[in-house]
């Protein structure tokens, strides 16, 4: 896609290395070109798990707006989790997220919770509301 090499590190090809280190905005750039690229859009947007649904996204997002419609690709390391993909809004506009929160202490819990409702923010986003309608 394009993006220097000094801007991400890649230790291991899991995913699973403190070592690799990568911006929220070149992994929605990355999301991004792959939503446009045609030859593969359609497996991989398959492949990610939906929220509410299956895979690492059963248990979230139930009793949302994004249950069943945001589609996203968990991680979680000690101190780290992310959740990074697609939600489809309220005018049926496709929007690319990514939401990495890392460095904290305790209990992943909170840090999930504040994701979904994110995700689920997103997903109920309208052009045509303000942003209070949303909270």
């Amino acid at each position: 896609i394009g993006v220097d090499r000094g801007y991400y590190t890649f230790a291991d090809g899991s995913g699973v290395s403190r070592y690799n280190l990568v911006t929220a905005s070149l992994l929605t750039d990355l999301l991004v070109y792959m939503f446009r690229n045609f030859a593969v859009m359609p497996e991989y947007l398959a492949s990610l798990p939906v929220g509410g649904v299956d895979g690492t996204l059963t248990r979230r997002m139930r009793g949302m707006s994004a249950e069943g419609v945001l589609r996203a690709k968990t991680g979680t390391l000690r101190g780290i989790t992310t959740l990074a993909g697609y939600t489809v809004t309220a005018d049926g506009e496709t929007l690319v997220f990514s939401i990495l929160v890392s460095n904290y202490l305790g209990s992943v819990r909170p840090r999930r919770a504040l994701q979904d409702k994110i995700g689920d923010i997103l997903t109920r986003f309208s052009r045509q509301d303000s942003y209070e309608e949303l909270e």
